[in-house]
């Protein structure tokens, strides 16, 4: 949302349109204290979030309480606000077999290939990529929200479409979200 104090009417006027049952926020740029939850709660949302001022932040927004909430990415220090993990229920259910993981990541930007930031962004997938493997293992039914291909170089880029291919092959869905018409097509 890049900013959540000034997109807040924007959000708040698409969740009155479009009534999601979960949302995810990235780099909400708001410190947890002045997260608006009262504002979203008169929307029917229940909210879970990290936050830090100035720079990232995410949240997940729900019908349903969010449950199991994770807050970080496991066994990878840092003050970063870039992860938060929740089972979510559908709506009106606690049946555990109608519950949804939903992992919500604001994706590291490496900057150019050999800086410390890049290096930086290397460890940090590497983490996220073992978490999601343990994620996937106690959570079958698991959703990770981002734009993942928005930080990542070309190769990249053909490596997570290749990875997504295979998993829709399997019979699994697949949703992903890209400013980018070819990945798209893919």
């Amino acid at each position: 949302v890049n900013s959540l104090n000034v997109r807040l009417p924007h959000l708040q006027q698409w969740l009155g349109g479009f009534a999601p049952d979960v949302v995810g926020l990235q780099e909400t740029k708001l410190e947890d204290h002045k997260f608006p939850h009262e504002a979203l709660a008169a929307l029917g949302y229940r909210s879970v979030f990290s936050g830090q001022k100035t720079y990232n932040g995410v949240a997940i927004l729900a019908r349903e309480e969010p449950r199991e909430v994770l807050v970080g990415v496991p066994g990878f220090e840092h003050e970063h606000r870039r992860a938060i993990a929740a089972t979510v229920h559908a709506p009106g259910s606690t049946d555990p077999d109608r519950a949804v993981r939903i992992v919500n990541l604001y994706v590291v930007n490496g900057q150019a290939v050999g800086t410390e930031k890049y290096a930086y962004k290397l460890r940090w997938l590497e983490a996220v990529h073992a978490w999601l493997a343990d994620e996937l293992r106690r959570h079958p039914r698991l959703v990770v929200l981002d734009e993942p291909t928005a930080v990542l170089l070309p190769a990249e880029i053909e490596g997570l479409l290749e990875i997504c291919q295979r998993i829709a092959a399997e019979g699994c869905s697949v949703v992903l979200v890209t400013h980018k018409l070819a990945e798209i097509k893919k």
